[in-house]
């Protein structure tokens, strides 16, 4: 920076102290640019107009005869000249670029007009002191082309008059060895992310925070990324500090916020929100953001009311329109939810998250190829985007186009880990390869239920592997030692003990598993003598009538708000079964541990339904009562899948917006063939559905007496 000496001003008029206020103020809004470069030139030039502006007015109120002052002033008009042309160019280069956002054009356009302004009025206040100043004195004439040169100078700002060859030289060297390299990057970058090539656009971000560490626009950008590559967990750290270093921007505080919602952080993401609407109390998105912070965290009414004062202030608002159809998917009400959705992809066709909703609304509706389709539209939008690919597998698999599904479904794996596998360090992962002469091991995933029903797959892996190990929950130890396709099963397993590792739902893309090929040979588990003698005198006292296992509500998916309520979808008021406990002839046994003896209790059922589950340490205790049974009705959860691995009748409950493995309109299953389904025919309603079940019942009942 040029030499300007800072002096002490006395009695400054109020009109140059106004003006000076004015300049601070400028100053202050430059430091909210959220591009770092730039904000760092702009900053430096609001600095040194307010010192500029300090020392003319100065000047102009003395009149002294200073010719040293007059040479630091001098110099610091020079500087401020050349300072004003670097960002003339930084900025008309960074515009047509797309280097700048829209708000960071706003905000130096505003600025530089401010300074223009202010020390024009000044510059014209002290003209006349430089002209009455001396004239005669050996200074004088300097003084005046010193006024003359600042005038030019100013000018040029507003591209009133061209720069002196040797300063355009100088901008475009500085522009060349400094705003270049990051302006390609960022341009790769953005072209990159534009066409889903998310690896190479982080691949971008990076190189630029290798030199320039503080770069907001490459910390967002490669947050931004993360997030659409589905790994939110590296989005944080980027878009934390791009947080820090850019607090005012609205953007970038989105971008952590929803980052943080992804990891399940509410209560930071909340906190982050809450300040921002404090300062800003009618800021759209973040109301929006707030909202569905508040929706997550199960603080229903709280969340509704942010939505509808969102939806007030625009009323045709896409992402306003569209977090009211998750608000409404999530608690079941998919009328609503597809109305919202409708109105966002009619308001905004090209926002992907409402294209994205609709199309899954539409799924969830049963019209599989229009929801497809909208999925394509949305992956148009944003290519690459983790999420729709992940739940376009969800389309395919439940429509039994398995090929294609299973292809996607490994989106779960790369992503947003939803498919949450805890590879364990220092052993490959198995690509499907002849290991004859290697040990694998399975990697269990998800829940009970899923990993009891893609087990079968051992068998296939059994011919394929010298030896097949599977490391699973404790609940499901014994009941996969009962597999005859298993050499060893752990609940924690050393690196040592295993050679290759997959995960467990991964196998029906690694055998190419389509609806015919389902491996569908039951049973797969084989109950051992001593366990059964030990379970068969609790089912004694049915002797004679047909034996019923019943199961109405599993445990819930997770601590997430999103997982209770499709758990809360999936389960049955024990109330509502009142028709079916009435039946003759039938026995009904509890096969659930999670507050199955409570609820029997709380209703007085204890003589209708019998609890066989004292003493039940694991899925094989259940499995062993379960071979006892004639028939088990339950909803869709673990025991339902234990029941058809071991070759029992099931009769599954599914809700309406049914889990993909029971397909859309079937009423059998190709992965359980004793299975039969019982469709919910509109979300939330099971008394049509417990008289189906009903029905069936009775002729399974007089079936059974025949037999």
């Amino acid at each position: 920076m040029g030499k300007l000496a800072k002096r002490k001003r006395k009695n400054a008029p109020v009109s140059e102290t106004v003006a000076l206020h004015s300049l601070k103020q400028a100053q202050a809004l430059s430091s909210t640019v959220s591009n770092t470069f730039v904000r760092d030139r702009i900053s430096d030039y609001t600095e040194f107009a307010v010192a500029l502006a300090d020392q003319l007015g100065e000047r102009a109120k003395e009149g002294s005869n200073d010719n040293a002052f007059d040479d630091e002033l001098k110099d610091g008009i020079e500087y401020f000249g050349k300072m004003a042309r670097r960002l003339d160019l930084i900025f008309s280069v960074s515009h047509a670029s797309g280097y700048l956002s829209a708000r960071d054009r706003a905000i130096v356009h505003s600025v530089r007009v401010s300074v223009e302004k202010k020390l024009e009025a000044f510059a014209e206040k002290g003209k006349d002191g430089l002209f009455s100043f001396c004239p005669q004195s050996p200074g004088g004439g300097l003084r005046i082309r010193m006024h003359s040169r600042f005038g030019r100078w100013l000018a040029g700002i507003m591209g009133r008059k061209e720069m002196p060859s040797t300063e355009s030289k100088d901008a475009q060297t500085t522009l060349k060895e400094i705003m270049e390299p990051v302006v390609k990057e960022l341009s790769e970058a953005k072209a990159d992310f534009d066409a889903g090539r998310l690896d190479g656009a982080i691949g971008h971000y990076k190189t630029i925070l290798k030199s320039d560490p503080n770069n907001v626009d490459a910390l967002y950008g490669l947050g931004t990324s993360y997030r659409r590559a589905g790994t939110a967990w590296e989005a944080l750290g980027p878009l934390e500090k791009a947080q820090s270093l850019c607090s005012s921007s609205t953007e970038v505080l989105l971008g952590y916020s929803y980052a943080l919602l992804e990891v399940e952080d509410y209560e930071k993401a909340l906190t982050l929100l809450q300040t921002a609407l404090r300062q800003t109390p009618d800021d759209l998105a973040l109301l929006v953001a707030t909202g569905f912070c508040l929706h997550l965290k199960g603080d229903d009414e709280k969340s509704f009311s942010s939505f509808e004062k969102a939806l007030a202030l625009s009323p045709n608002s896409a992402d306003v329109l569209c977090q009211l159809g998750i608000y409404y998917h999530n608690l079941g009400n998919f009328d609503k939810a597809f109305n919202y959705f409708a109105r966002a992809v009619k308001a905004a066709p090209k926002n992907a998250m409402a294209v994205f909703g609709y199309g899954i609304l539409l799924g969830q509706l049963r019209k599989t190829e229009q929801a497809l389709d909208f999925l394509d539209k949305a992956l148009a939008i944003e290519p690459g985007n983790v999420n729709f690919l992940y739940n376009k597998a969800f389309l395919y698999l439940a429509s039994g186009q398995y090929e294609k599904g299973w292809e996607l479904y490994e989106y779960g794996l790369i992503g947003n880990g939803k498919r949450k596998v805890a590879f364990l360090p220092g052993r490959p992962v198995w690509k499907g390869e002849a290991i004859d002469d290697k040990k694998l091991l399975i990697l269990n995933e998800q829940g009970l239920g899923d990993a009891i029903q893609f087990l079968r797959y051992a068998a296939m892996c059994k011919e394929r592997a010298r030896e097949v190990f599977v490391l699973c929950p404790k609940p499901l130890v014994r009941l996969f030692e009962a597999c005859p396709y298993i050499d060893k099963v752990f609940s924690v397993v050393d690196s040592r003990a295993y050679d290759v590792q997959i995960p467990m739902m991964s196998l029906p893309h690694i055998f190419g598993t389509t609806l015919e090929t389902v491996p569908s040979n039951v049973p797969y588990f084989t109950v051992p003598q001593d366990i059964l003698k030990r379970w068969g005198s609790k089912i004694v006292a049915a002797q004679g009538k047909t034996k019923v296992g019943l199961v109405w509500s599993g445990s819930r998916f997770s601590g997430e708000k999103r997982g209770d309520l499709c758990a809360e979808r999936r389960n049955i008021d024990l109330k509502l079964l009142a028709p079916l406990l009435d039946l003759e002839n039938v026995a009904f046994f509890n096969l659930q541990m999670e507050k199955g003896k409570e609820q029997i209790a709380a209703l007085g059922l204890q003589d209708k339904i019998v609890d066989p589950m004292d003493g039940v340490e694991d899925m094989l205790d259940t499995a062993a009562i379960i071979e006892h049974l004639d028939l088990v009705i339950s909803v869709d959860t673990s025991v339902a899948h234990l029941a058809g691995a071991l070759g029992k009748p099931v009769w599954v409950l599914s809700r309406f917006d049914a889990c993909w493995r029971w397909l859309h309109n079937r009423p059998t299953s190709p992965w359980y063939p004793t299975a039969r389904v019982f469709d919910q025919p509109k979300s939330l309603d099971w008394t049509p559905v417990v008289k189906d079940v009903v029905e069936a019942l009775k002729g399974f009942e007089q079936k059974q007496a025949i037999l």
